[in-house]
């Protein structure tokens, strides 16, 4: 039955997924930069990127795509996240650039959410993204047992194509750019956990080291980092409309 209800889920999210709507998040903004080393914001750093995958999205057929912001902008997680639900994406991207006390530490993170504990550097990190004082909760209405129990597959289902969208991220990633040992990893940043949709958080590399800052800055950089994720995106919807194709032609023999 459980197997029954994830399919149908399925079939329902993507036969209605026309266009495929992409929600980017460029991280930080306004009053917020972010991490910073030198002359070096990560709020400019991940609005170029999401600007150049903006573009490359609006050229792809069959793709329809939103930024959470197009300039430099303070906006709060709540409205990232309430933006995203809005609008019912298909995939939620947000862009950021990691830090870290260590100069040496450097290569691309993903994030997903997941309901396994996060491990203490992934907290900490989560922690000084989420702002906790701007972060408002979710309002939590009562639901009978079934409607709680199709949340709960919903909410599944969506973690096991985050994390699908990760691994093919990961394997397009580490063709071109430094990716860290554990580079797949999970944590409770609130536009992950606060969004009805798969959802990723990206960790394009540490400002905090250097020559990786140097790199980030570049706006050769940038558009690599932007084709690398869009390639993602493409090879990500295809493999959701070959599955959501079989189960169709599938249903239809049974008939």
């Amino acid at each position: 039955m459980r197997l029954l209800i994830i399919t149908l889920l399925f079939v329902t999210i993507h036969a209605e997924a026309k266009p495929f709507h992409v929600i980017v998040d460029p991280g930080h903004g306004g009053s917020d930069s972010g991490a910073m080393h030198s002359q070096f914001r990560e709020a400019d750093i991940t609005l170029s990127v999401s600007k150049y995958l903006n573009t490359l999205l609006k050229k792809s057929p069959g793709i329809k795509i939103t930024m959470t912001r197009s300039r430099n902008k303070t906006i709060s997680l709540y409205s990232r996240s309430e933006l995203a639900n809005r609008l019912k994406g298909d995939l939620f991207l947000s862009i950021h650039v990691n830090s870290n006390p260590n100069p040496k530490a450097r290569g691309a993170e993903f994030y997903f959410e997941s309901q396994l504990p996060p491990d203490e550097e992934a907290l900490y990190l989560a922690s000084r993204e989420n702002h906790f004082k701007e972060v408002l909760p979710r309002e939590e209405k009562k639901k009978t047992d079934i409607v709680a129990i199709i949340d709960d597959l919903k909410r599944t289902f969506d973690r096991t194509l985050s994390l699908h969208f990760t691994r093919i991220l990961r394997n397009t990633w580490g063709q071109k750019f430094k990716l860290r040992r554990k580079v797949i990893r999970q944590a409770p940043f609130h536009v992950l956990s606060e969004v009805d949709m798969p959802s990723i958080l990206i960790e394009l590399g540490f400002i905090s080291n250097p020559r990786e800052a140097r790199s980030l800055a570049r706006a050769s950089t940038q558009r690599e980092m932007a084709r690398l994720i869009h390639r993602s995106v493409l090879e990500y919807k295809e493999s959701m409309d070959i599955n959501a194709n079989s189960i169709h032609i599938t249903q239809n023999a049974k008939r």
